[in-house]
C-alpha cells in the first residue's frame, strides 16, 4: 500500500481523545506537563520555566500542521476533559514508510494505562489510514516505563544507540533504546 497523505484527524479510545493542539491549550499544558520537573527528565527539551514557553512551543506545533505526514496529538481524559500530554511522529521517511513516534505525559497521570492505549491508536492509524510500514519509537535507558509502554502494544526490541544523550541529572551520557512494530506483528497480535 502507498502512503496517504491525510489530515491529523481526532483518534479516541475508551478512556481518551485525542486531537489536534491549539493555543487555549497553553494552560494546561503548562501546568500538566510541560513545566513537571519529573516527566521532562525523560524527554528531548527543557522544561517550562513560564506559560510563555508553552505558548511559543504550541505555535511552533500548530505551524506544523501545514506540512505532509505531520501528525501531533494533545491527549485527554473523556472523562474529565483533562489534558494529560503529547504523542506525535517524527523523523518520518517518506521513501522506506517508517516513522518514529514520540510522547510525554504529566508524571500524576502515569501508570494509569494512558499511554500504551494512545500509541495503540496512533499506530492503528498509522498503519491503516496513512500506510506506514513501520513504527519505531525510542526511549532512554533511565527510563525503562517508556519501554514497557512500548511492549505492550507489540513492539519488539532493535537496538541499543549507545550514549545519544545526556541524563539531565547526573550530566553522564546515556543510551537510547530502540523498539519498533510492523503491520504484520500487529495484525499477528
Amino acid at each position: 500500500m502507498a502512503m496517504q497523505i491525510v489530515e491529523c484527524k481526532p483518534l479516541e479510545t475508551e478512556r481518551l481523545f485525542l486531537r489536534k493542539i491549539t493555543p487555549n491549550d497553553a494552560k494546561q499544558m503548562y501546568f500538566n506537563w510541560a513545566s513537571d520537573r519529573i516527566m521532562n527528565k525523560y524527554v528531548g527539551w527543557d522544561i517550562h520555566k513560564t506559560i510563555e514557553e508553552t505558548k511559543h512551543m504550541i505555535h511552533t506545533m500548530i505551524e506544523g500542521y501545514s506540512s505532509p505526514f505531520y501528525f501531533l496529538w494533545v491527549v485527554g481524559i473523556k472523562e474529565t476533559n483533562e489534558l494529560i500530554g503529547t504523542i506525535n511522529t517524527h523523523s518520518f521517511n517518506v521513501r522506506n514508510q517508517v516513522c518514529e513516534v514520540g510522547y510525554g505525559y504529566g508524571s500524576k497521570y502515569w501508570n494509569h494505562g494512558y499511554a500504551s492505549e494512545a500509541l495503540k491508536v496512533v499506530i492503528d492509524f498509522l498503519f491503516y489510514e496513512v500506510g506506514v510500514y513501520m513504527v519505531c519509537a525510542a526511549h532512554y535507558d533511565f527510563n525503562s516505563a517508556s519501554g514497557r509502554v512500548m511492549q505492550k502494544v507489540g513492539m519488539k526490541y532493535d537496538a541499543v544507540l549507545r550514549n545519544r544523550g545526556i541524563h539531565p541529572d547526573t550530566k553522564k551520557r546515556a543510551n537510547l533504546i530502540y523498539y519498533s512494530i510492523t503491520k504484520e506483528e500487529l495484525m499477528i497480535e
